[in-house]
């Protein structure tokens, strides 16, 4: 089987750093809402809310904890390690928007941000209204698929305004990613056109 070469990338993005430097940095994790007006069709609850996760490189002295998913006394999944709510460390940061797929979260995305954190990245992560795994999902929530773009900026748009990180966010250096779905989301986000008829 031949992998496409920007799978290649991704892959060694994620896993060359971590390889290459045993005493890698630390990352810190914090989480934040905004508002998003599609949020309140999509929502099951009508909410305007938009989660998001942020994984940064953070400042020396900084304690990481496992980052799970599940149970805390028996967890499904470990999905890093990261110090909740850490300075940051110095220095405006390449960052990156990160899209789960259907039914995913935010948090499910973690082995891949935290890892392009501790690389030196910013990255911003959502839980894309009614289409994520951490409440119920909606019919809108999976139907509106172009609405999860405007997750990703509106959660740019909070970080850049947030006092501890917005300093941090190198806007000159932006980029996004996203799994399955996500990766839809990824390519609305960077400017492709969505043809409704070829979605009916």
């Amino acid at each position: 089987m031949r992998m496409n070469p920007c799978c290649w990338l991704l892959l060694w993005l994620a896993t060359a750093p971590a390889m290459a430097t045993p005493h890698a940095p630390a990352v810190g994790e914090r989480h934040g809402t905004t508002r998003v007006a599609s949020a309140v069709v999509r929502d099951a609850a009508h909410r305007d809310e938009l989660r998001y996760t942020v994984w940064y490189p953070a400042a020396v002295g900084a304690v990481e904890q496992p980052i799970t998913i599940g149970p805390p006394d028996a967890p499904l999944f470990v999905v890093g390690r990261a110090a909740a709510d850490a300075a940051i460390a110095p220095g405006p940061r390449p960052t990156l928007l990160l899209s789960h797929g259907n039914g995913g979260s935010a948090r499910m995305m973690g082995w891949f941000g935290i890892e392009l954190a501790r690389a030196g990245y910013l990255v911003i992560a959502v839980d894309h209204p009614g289409n994520n795994g951490v409440e119920p999902m909606t019919l809108a929530g999976s139907l509106l698929s172009w609405e999860r773009a405007e997750d990703l900026k509106a959660a740019l748009a909070a970080v850049q305004a947030d006092p501890v990180l917005g300093a941090h966010v190198d806007a000159r250096r932006l980029g996004v990613a996203g799994f399955s779905a996500g990766g839809f989301t990824a390519l609305a986000a960077a400017g492709a056109q969505v043809t409704l008829e070829h979605l009916l």
